[in-house]
């Protein structure tokens, strides 16, 4: 079995078959699907409280840094989505830049703790939900 992720040079090469491609593309559109955080516990478990006993300071945070985040993120899940169709397109493999290979991982980690929270899995001792 060969290695699905592997450094090449100054990038990494993302080696993955066509179901593989598919699930990751549902993994971004899970994301750009997450609802409101007061309603969505994905959504709110990418939205932590950053002042935890100041929630005046925890609004001003979030109205000078939030929409920042949200642009990042969305960037991230574009980088993927571009990654994805080249392999759509081109099965095999695709040799991607260091930069978007950070960017895969933050968008696989941010679907991580989204589907966590959306499962109720929020301590070690609940992985025995699964």
């Amino acid at each position: 079995m060969s290695a699905h992720f592997r450094l090449a040079g100054d990038g990494v090469e993302v080696r993955l078959g066509s179901e593989e491609v598919f699930l990751l593309g549902e993994v971004t559109r899970l994301l750009v699907g997450l609802g409101d955080p007061a309603s969505d516990p994905g959504a709110a478990r990418l939205s932590p409280p950053v002042y935890l006993d100041d929630p005046e300071a925890d609004a001003e945070w979030r109205r000078l840094a939030g929409s920042e985040l949200d642009q990042a993120r969305r960037a991230d899940r574009s980088a993927v989505e571009t990654i994805l169709e080249t392999l759509r397109s081109e099965p095999g493999s695709v040799t991607v830049s260091i930069p978007e290979a950070n960017a895969m991982m933050r968008v696989f980690n941010d679907a991580r703790l989204a589907l966590g929270a959306r499962w109720g899995i929020d301590e070690p001792e609940d992985y025995e939900k699964l």
